[in-house]
């Protein structure tokens, strides 16, 4: 899951900055495995083979936890798509977001598994609400400035559409085959 892209400078963390994201990786995958209401400080330290004092010493309460797993999640998602355009050599450059999207989410499940739950989450969390609109926005206006780049004129909602689009197209867990689904789906949306 780790690439020097995404975390150029994770040997030079310190103490615990590391340990901070041990504690975010061994969640995301436990929240996979269990679910979010099945996740306790317990768990996660069992799984570090630590104590739980030792957890809620980097994280007071489980909320600023899951606040973390969600801006960590995000970053990854964001830099993975970012790297992939960067070396995209003159190919449509909607169509290498679309399928870097779907590489990202195929190799990180418990990542993208998180960022749709965290989706959810934040109708009931205004603090999640907050940093979801964040994500969106971001994702929106680096969709914009791709078509734009294409030359393909926008409209309002259009870029946030097609990510909306893309993150529930990877709901699916077959996602060789909705692949194309989604591309079909996001280029209907193209004025």
């Amino acid at each position: 899951m780790e690439d020097s892209y995404l975390d150029p400078n994770i040997n030079e963390l310190d103490k615990g900055a590391r340990k901070r994201r041990q504690i975010i990786l061994n969640t995301l995958e436990l929240i996979s495995k269990s679910g979010i209401e099945n996740i306790t400080f317990e768990k996660i330290a069992n799984t570090l083979r630590t104590t739980k004092s030792h957890v809620s010493y980097y994280y007071p309460d489980k909320n600023k936890l899951f606040f973390e797993c969600m801006i960590y999640c995000q970053k990854h998602y964001s830099l993975f798509v970012q790297h992939a355009l960067e070396r995209y050599n003159g190919q449509d450059s909607l169509d290498v977001y679309i399928k870097a999207s779907f590489t990202w989410a195929k190799q990180n499940t418990s990542l993208r598994n998180y960022i749709i739950l965290s989706q959810f989450y934040s109708v009931i969390n205004p603090e999640f609400t907050e940093i979801k609109n964040k994500f969106d926005s971001e994702e929106s206006i680096f969709i914009e400035n791709i078509l734009l780049s294409m030359g393909i004129k926008t409209y309002e909602g259009l870029s946030l559409t097609i990510h909306k689009v893309l993150l529930a197209w990877q709901i699916d867990n077959d996602l060789e085959n909705t692949l194309s689904y989604a591309r079909k789906n996001i280029l209907s949306l193209l004025p």
